[in-house]
């Protein structure tokens, strides 16, 4: 089997295990099969751990990637302040810090085992083992990711949102995906973007919710524009963030 079938078959895998679970109640385990798939692929695809990402990146790319999901979800919960006049010091009384703090580092390993390993790694050096470029490879492997969220958003029933909605749902999901494997090209590790997403759904979990009836300690109800995820403030501020990386990053 060529290496580009190997890929096909390893991506149609992932949806594919990730979509019955999500459709048989087993969707908050949905990412768990990404780990295994992504250790038997690499050895078929005859790919090493170190072109897969597990790299120590440099101080600044960490740094990068913790500001990335911080300037996102403080200025989306800012605008939502000010337009629904939020008295946040009232309003929230929760120990988020903890809560954000716990989510993250547990979120991390998680995350850095399942979608990280997956997408950043398998899939992203797999397109570059098939001699993709890397703009491509980075476009490629966030229009998969975003696929493969599909399943969550419409067979999840805490996730599951109205069908008007889900296109914005998709459109951030592919700018995250977008982002992420930017911060992987620039520091040639998927720990850097693990420790981004991770601490992304620390924050936006904890403030925005997910779904429709998870609303978050914000308990904001017009998350079609405030949603980081599924709002399209959120589109606004990742694709910025987008903008910015792909004018700062090497691509070939």
């Amino acid at each position: 089997m060529s290496q580009k079938n190997i890929l096909v078959l390893g991506i149609l895998l992932s949806v594919a295990a990730t979509s019955s679970m999500d459709a048989t109640g087993f969707g908050a385990f949905s990412a768990l099969p990404l780990l295994p798939l992504a250790i038997i692929f690499l050895l078929f695809g005859k790919i090493s751990t170190r072109e897969a990402g597990f790299n120590w990146g440099k101080s600044k790319d960490y740094a990068l990637a913790i500001g990335y999901p911080l300037i996102v979800a403080v200025s989306i919960t800012l605008i939502f302040g000010i337009a629904n006049s939020f008295s946040f010091q009232k309003d929230i009384q929760l120990n988020i810090v903890t809560k954000i703090c716990k989510m993250f580092l547990a979120g991390s390993i998680v995350v850095l085992l399942t979608e990280e390993f997956f997408f950043r790694g398998y899939v992203y050096s797999g397109m570059k083992k098939n001699n993709i470029t890397t703009r491509k490879a980075v476009l490629f492997s966030a229009l998969i990711f975003a696929v493969w969220h599909i399943s969550a958003v419409t067979l999840i029933s805490f996730f599951k949102l109205p069908i008007w909605q889900i296109p914005i749902f998709l459109a951030n999901a592919f700018l995250l995906g977008v982002n992420w494997c930017l911060l992987r090209v620039r520091s040639n590790s998927i720990i850097v973007p693990a420790l981004s997403h991770s601490l992304w759904n620390g924050l936006v979990y904890t403030f925005f919710g997910f779904g429709e009836q998870n609303k978050g300690i914000l308990h904001i109800q017009q998350s079609v524009i405030f949603g980081p995820e599924i709002g399209v403030l959120g589109i606004l501020f990742n694709g910025i963030v987008s903008a910015i990386l792909l004018k700062k990053t090497e691509l070939n």
